[in-house]
């Protein structure tokens, strides 16, 4: 079992006043994230109220577009590591299954990550240690569909906020991704 868990933390009064330009320019909002690879997370989110001056520091388009991205790369080279951007040296590792095309082992790594490193390796990581979890086998079908699902709901959950964002350079190449998988 494949689940994303998210949550926006930023204020919508802010989101309702961003404009495309500041949204693409670096006003990524921040939030809550975690992937739970069967019971074996990464991430974290939590839905209580939050705490006086609580936040979350995760840049959620750039980890929904991530996802996508790492699928599609799956389908080319049946390796895909996604940079957690806010860590020096973690990836999230996904591989075909050698023994079972329908499926992912996933595991963290902690590998160094070279200059003109993108959030996305196509290539298998090299000098690395496992993190905190390996080898955790789920269903490509699972990875794909909760990606893209969580993906529309949290791009219409901008959207409900401001619609002027439609337009926005990161919500295009988001709504790109999701078309390719829809």
């Amino acid at each position: 079992m494949f689940t994303v868990n998210y949550r926006i933390t930023t204020d919508a009064n802010h989101i309702r006043t961003l404009s495309r330009r500041e949204f693409d320019m670096g006003g990524d909002l921040e939030g809550f994230f975690e992937l739970d690879f069967d019971g074996h997370t990464y991430g974290y989110c939590h839905n209580r109220p939050l705490q006086e001056g609580e936040r979350g520091f995760e840049l959620l388009t750039n980890w929904f577009s991530s996802l996508l991205s790492a699928y599609l790369a799956l389908h080319e080279a049946d390796y895909a590591a996604i940079s957690d951007i806010e860590s020096f040296n973690t990836w999230i590792e996904l591989k075909t299954d050698p023994n079972n095309p329908f499926n992912l082992s996933a595991s963290v790594i902690r590998a160094k990550k070279w200059d003109g490193s993108t959030y996305i390796a196509t290539r298998p990581i090299t000098n690395y240690t496992y993190g905190e979890w390996r080898g955790v086998v789920i269903s490509q079908k699972e990875f794909r569909s909760e990606s893209v699902i969580k993906s529309l709901r949290y791009r219409n959950e901008i959207l409900a906020v401001n619609p002027g964002l439609s337009k926005s350079e990161r919500l295009l190449e988001l709504d790109g991704l999701i078309q390719k998988l829809i």
